[in-house]
């Protein structure tokens, strides 16, 4: 705003793209009430609005989820003569869809083609996405009518995709594109890690789920904090410690670190199975390294000594110095 009043002051009058920036940074701010201030001046200045506008108002809406409001002002714009392109489409589609107003994201589809705004990648995905989460349509149609409409899929396309055939319990064509997205010379993120890890460990698949994290190596990607949890949580289901264990060493052979929280996790898991012998061995090599153990420590190795009932042994464990 200062920045405004110093051109205003040297007669430098600020045109659309200056309040469309300043509208859009107070939108993004939460100040609202400045932004709205801001349009009415460039208003009364004798500016019309831009696409670029537009799109400030529709994410506005979308971040607050107030998209019913969208039929007041943006089409008010649009009324004036100013025709919504290609982005202003894919935000109120996507505005449309996080509120659930299907028919509403649709209309925006059909509208954005008929205007002859041929929908891009990002629009796709926007789409693809909005269906997917409700659990509308099936998946390898849509993959199929993205490669007749001639795009080229991106990372979030993929990342959709894997997503969605996760979610249909259809684990084999979810590896099956992890593998066809590196084809494409895309790198799969930790989004990508992130969807399969959840999706495998959920159906019980640890070694496909090993078989990920290995392949992600060579991408940079190394087991964190919250993999080590996901996947000791499933291999626990088979209750033996020596695979919770052979698992948990194979991930630090992935370069998990090891630090207080991963102690913790499987320390936690093994007490929650009763197994407090071998928690006591990895809560004495836990201390062996130097890692002080915390209050989540501490209640874990209390909760497996009372399900295991060694209540004397669980009225022990107040002290540093446990045994």
């Amino acid at each position: 705003m200062n920045v405004m009043k110093k051109m205003v002051q040297r007669n430098i009058l600020p045109n659309v793209f200056v309040y469309g920036t300043l509208i859009d940074g107070y939108f993004k701010a939460g100040q609202q009430g400045i932004a709205l201030d801001l349009f009415k001046e460039m208003k009364s200045v004798g500016l019309e609005e831009n696409n670029f506008v537009i799109d400030s108002f529709v994410n506005n809406f979308k971040r607050s989820g107030r998209m019913e409001e969208f039929n007041e002002l943006p089409k008010a714009m649009m009324s004036r003569g100013l025709v919504p392109d290609r982005v202003n489409y894919t935000s109120m589609m996507d505005g449309f869809f996080k509120v659930g107003k299907e028919l509403d994201a649709f209309d925006m589809a059909q509208e954005m083609t008929e205007k002859s705004s041929d929908f891009d990648i990002v629009a796709y995905n926007v789409l693809l996405n909005g269906l997917f989460k409700r659990g509308k349509y099936e998946s390898e149609s849509f993959y199929t009518g993205m490669r007749e409409l001639g795009l080229v899929p991106d990372s979030a396309t993929f990342n959709t995709m894997i997503n969605a055939y996760c979610k249909e319990g259809n684990l084999e064509n979810a590896l099956k594109l992890l593998n066809e997205m590196k084809s494409y010379g895309l790198l799969p993120d930790l989004i990508t890690r992130n969807i399969l890890v959840q999706r495998l460990c959920a159906a019980g698949e640890i070694e496909k789920t090993m078989d990920v994290l290995n392949g992600m190596l060579v991408f940079g990607f190394h087991p964190t904090p919250t993999t080590h949890k996901a996947v000791l949580d499933a291999s626990s289901k088979s209750r033996r410690a020596d695979v919770i264990l052979h698992i948990h060493n194979r991930l630090v052979g992935m370069g998990l670190e090891l630090n207080l929280s991963t102690y913790n996790t499987l320390i936690s898991t093994l007490c929650r199975l009763k197994m407090v012998k071998r928690a006591t061995l990895v809560f004495k090599n836990m201390k062996g390294k130097g890692i002080s153990p915390d209050i989540i420590t501490y209640n874990a190795l209390i909760q497996g000594y009372c399900l295991s009932s060694h209540l004397k042994n669980a009225f022990s464990v107040h002290s540093p110095n446990v045994d």
